[in-house]
């Protein structure tokens, strides 16, 4: 039983490293720039994604203001958007540019 469980949390470390992996990159790709205290914080959090480092306390913090950060610029791109990327699904919205699809995804 013991194996089983060390098993399925071991599966699930690593499933969260190659996911905040993933994220990162995309990040690196794709993610608006920042503004502020923004544009100080993020790029150290994203380097603990691309390392897979465990998160130090600020790296919490600072994927919210991941998550500001994208909603501010699909926000200024239409107006409303990116609030409503935030509650809900855009994959299949038509009429995005490709910026509004990058950003979105992101989200995802």
């Amino acid at each position: 039983m013991y194996d089983e469980f060390e098993a399925e949390l071991h599966e699930l470390v690593l499933n969260a490293i190659q996911w905040g992996r993933a994220f990162g990159e995309q990040w690196e790709r794709f993610g608006p720039l920042g503004r502020g205290v923004a544009r100080q914080t993020i790029p150290k959090t994203v380097e603990h994604l691309l390392d897979g480092q465990v998160f130090q306390n600020q790296d919490h913090d600072v994927i919210e203001i991941m998550g500001d950060e994208i909603r501010r610029e699909l926000n200024e791109i239409k107006p409303g958007f990116g609030d409503g990327a935030m509650l809900r699904d855009t994959s299949e919205d038509f009429g995005m540019s490709d910026r509004m699809a990058q950003l979105s995804h992101l989200i995802e």
